[in-house]
């Protein structure tokens, strides 16, 4: 089980981020299911206190406000991970730890784990049940939901929690002061229990039942030169814990660890996995290290307001998930005075993608797309053209001396009204 958590900082670092109109179930390519635990309590998901609709989402009371922000984090999620059995996500809210200058926001993780199941890509290896159903096409667990994911209480009741913080429910990714986005939160939280976890005691270095996980597979110590499949319980303790040196080898996360500035181990080109020393039980191991820079949505502490599932989806592609989605990569190498090259994933084949940019944030409505926007307010168009056959845009573009500024980019394929993630990129 892993959480994510509030620390004190001197600004809620808002990322600007394309606003939702609405749930764009049309490109699901997974049902995900959310199972209110809540419901009949009057507490939590269920509580009726009258709420005034917030951007973007329509909910008139505190419980269908949360609610609705949970459909949205999971039509998100859906439209980036294949599966033909429905993902179930128990949900509720209960008090965690808090207290007036750090909290734990949620915390979530896969209900079972499944090993040797007919057409698992690796033998003796543990998985997620979401993935492990997805990969085999049938519920391994008919009787249990997939995911579990609870959220903390405390904070909207306030009792000194963070400071009388509460919980943004709008959907635009634009909490006022230090409100916490709560969309940001679910997503962080459903990644973990889609499988971005590993189940190893990072305490004493031991396996789950004596058998590896599917990251073991990819855990890379730069120190060592070992994975964590080849090593023993007293070498995976310290590697734990190995500030730097513990990196993700999977090829999908290195492809695109070019794009970083920060938090990729210069010895391997790897990008770097949270292993504080001390260890942190239920951060260590399972996010990416905050080193990491740009920040990203599975790092251990909320750095932001984003819908952006960035390289949580290379990850998971890594462990074995199916995915797609329509993306837009930063740009590589992330220098100005140069050449830098801008790639969408995820588009038709053959269908013609528009690149656009801006300063601005704001959200402006495509044309012929009823409901669909773009997050840029001062829209230019800066390359188009077809994707190829593995449905991929490509556009080298020279970048003038623009050090220190903020660029939005997004890609828009009119044809099927899809619109990338927006890539908000400071130019170091």
């Amino acid at each position: 089980m892993s959480h994510l958590n509030r620390r004190p900082r001197a600004a809620f670092a808002a990322l600007l981020v394309l606003a939702l109109a609405a749930p764009a179930a049309v490109f699901a390519n997974a049902n995900i299911v959310i199972v209110n635990l809540d419901a009949g309590t009057g507490q939590g998901l269920d509580d009726p206190t009258p709420a005034a609709p917030i951007g973007g989402n329509p909910g008139t009371t505190l419980g269908q406000q949360r609610l609705n922000a949970f459909q949205v984090a999971a039509n998100i999620w859906g439209s980036f991970v294949n599966s033909s059995v429905p993902i179930l996500v128990d949900a509720t809210f209960t008090p965690l730890t808090c207290n007036a200058t750090s909290a734990v926001l949620g915390a979530a993780g896969t209900q079972t784990v499944h090993a040797n199941f007919p057409g698992a890509p690796k033998f003796n290896t543990w998985f997620a049940q979401a993935e492990a159903n997805s990969i085999t096409g049938s519920d391994l667990d008919p009787t249990t939901s997939d995911l579990i994911a609870f959220f903390n209480s405390d904070i909207d009741n306030n009792n000194n929690c963070l400071n009388n913080t509460n919980w943004y429910l709008g959907f635009d990714s634009n909490p006022p002061g230090n409100d916490i986005d709560f969309l940001t939160v679910i997503l962080h939280e459903m990644g973990h229990g889609l499988g971005f976890a590993s189940f190893v005691n990072e305490s004493t270095g031991q396996l789950l039942a004596g058998r590896h996980d599917i990251w073991n597979h990819y855990l890379f110590d730069a120190t060592t030169g070992l994975l964590w499949l080849n090593m023993n319980n007293f070498q995976r303790r310290n590697s734990a814990i190995n500030t730097g040196n513990l990196t993700w080898s999977g090829p999908n996360v290195t492809a695109e660890a070019p794009t970083f500035s920060n938090g990729v181990n210069a010895a391997t080109g790897f990008l770097q996995m949270y292993a504080p020393n001390p260890l942190e039980p239920g951060s260590s191991v399972s996010h990416y290290d905050t080193a990491v820079t740009p920040n990203v949505l599975m790092e251990p502490f909320i750095t932001g307001s984003t819908i952006d599932l960035d390289i949580t989806i290379e990850l998971l592609t890594d462990i074995g998930w199916s995915t797609g989605g329509y993306r837009l990569s930063n740009p590589v190498p992330g220098f100005d005075q140069q050449v830098n090259t801008f790639t969408t994933r995820g588009a038709t084949p053959g269908q013609t993608n528009y690149f656009i940019y801006g300063f601005t944030a704001g959200s402006v409505n495509v044309p012929g797309c009823p409901g669909v926007t773009v997050g840029i307010q001062d829209i230019n168009i800066f390359s188009n053209g077809p994707a190829d056959a593995a449905g991929e845009f490509a556009v080298p573009a020279f970048i003038p001396n623009i050090s220190g500024a903020t660029v939005l980019f997004q890609s828009v394929e009119l044809s099927t009204c899809q619109v990338s993630n927006l890539v908000t990129y400071t130019w170091p």
